[in-house]
């Protein structure tokens, strides 16, 4: 109703049907390329996470761990029932990811937050470990020009924190629909 809250007037923040559009494009995409399957319902959960993550990493800069720890077990029990990524492939990714996530956090020395590691540790979950590094490299790689970006632009300093989990939550976008390509091409399988 011209960009307004029904019941209390107050202007809608463009935020809420970006969010609502994007999320009904990925749904969409997911559906297409996986069909009406269990495969979809993975990916449709996994993208509901990525969205929530992000999200709340723009806003907050935190990155919930209400979202990713319960992200984790529900990425682990899906292995257990659906095709594509099996139950040692998803304890495999949660522990690489998130602890090649660790290790960076622990050499940054404050650049990475708890938050990245976990959320790493949930897209490991859900991808395995192959497609889950994949999606960091896709995410820091982003990162990196973003930032590049804006600190030509004088948009930002070099020292300014920037949130990471969109970053990563694109790259698991992108992993998700397109790691065997990607990965196969990489290694020229």
């Amino acid at each position: 109703m011209g960009g307004r809250c029904r019941y209390c007037r107050e202007p809608i923040s463009p935020q809420y049907p970006i969010v609502e559009l994007a999320t009904g494009l990925l749904f969409a995409a997911v559906v297409a390329v996986h069909g009406v399957s269990l495969v979809s319902l993975r990916y449709l959960v996994f993208v509901s996470l990525l969205i929530i993550v992000a999200g709340t990493d723009i806003n907050t800069r935190l990155i919930p761990n209400a979202v990713t720890y319960p992200g984790m077990a529900i990425g682990l029990i899906l292995s257990l029932f659906i095709p594509g990524v099996s139950f040692l492939q998803s304890i495999i990714g949660l522990l690489v990811c998130g602890g090649v996530v660790y290790l960076l956090a622990l050499a940054s020395r404050g650049g990475m937050g708890g938050g990245d590691i976990k959320l790493m540790g949930m897209m490991g979950a859900f991808l395995g470990w192959d497609a889950g590094l994949l999606a960091l490299f896709i995410g820091a790689f982003l990162g990196s020009v973003v930032g590049i970006v804006r600190i030509a632009w004088g948009k930002q300093k070099r020292r300014d924190p920037m949130p990471f989990g969109p970053f990563l939550a694109v790259g698991g976008l992108i992993s998700a629909f397109f790691a065997p390509s990607i990965l196969s091409f990489i290694f020229l399988q």
